[in-house]
C-alpha cells in the first residue's frame, strides 16, 4: 500500500550477484512510482535515490516524501526499482501497489 500524504519507505532486500555469488553493496538504486493505468511517472515520485543500508546483505532504502504522496489518488500504481551496476541498468523489481488513506 502507498499511504497518501505520508512519508513512505521503499525497501529492496537481498540484491544479489549470481555470477559473483555475493550480495551487492555498490549499486546505485532508484525507484519511480507510475500510474498503473497508463504507465506515466507520478510527478515528484521519479528516480528517488535508494542508498545502500550499511552492514546489510544487499538492502537498499529510499523515501517517498509526504508532500509527493499527497498528490496520489486512491488508485493503482507500480513502484519500479532500477539498479545501475557495472553490468548496466536493470529493472530489479516492479510492485503493484494501491494508494489509500492510512487509517489509525
Amino acid at each position: 500500500m502507498l499511504p497518501i500524504g505520508s512519508d513512505t519507505v521503499v525497501t529492496l532486500k537481498g540484491l544479489y550477484d549470481v555470477v559473483g555469488e555475493s550480495f551487492v553493496s555498490t549499486a546505485t538504486l532508484a525507484f519511480t512510482v507510475k500510474d498503473a493505468t497508463n504507465g506515466s511517472p507520478v510527478t515528484g515520485l521519479t528516480n528517488i535515490a535508494m542508498p545502500y543500508v550499511a552492514g546489510t546483505q544487499g538492502t537498499y532504502r529510499g523515501l517517498a516524501p509526504a508532500a509527493a504522496t499527497a498528490a496520489l489518488s486512491e488508485a493503482d500504481y507500480f513502484v519500479e526499482v532500477h539498479a545501475t551496476t557495472t553490468g548496466g541498468n536493470i529493472l530489479v523489481d516492479r510492485l503493484a501497489q494501491r494508494a489509500a488513506y492510512y487509517a489509525n
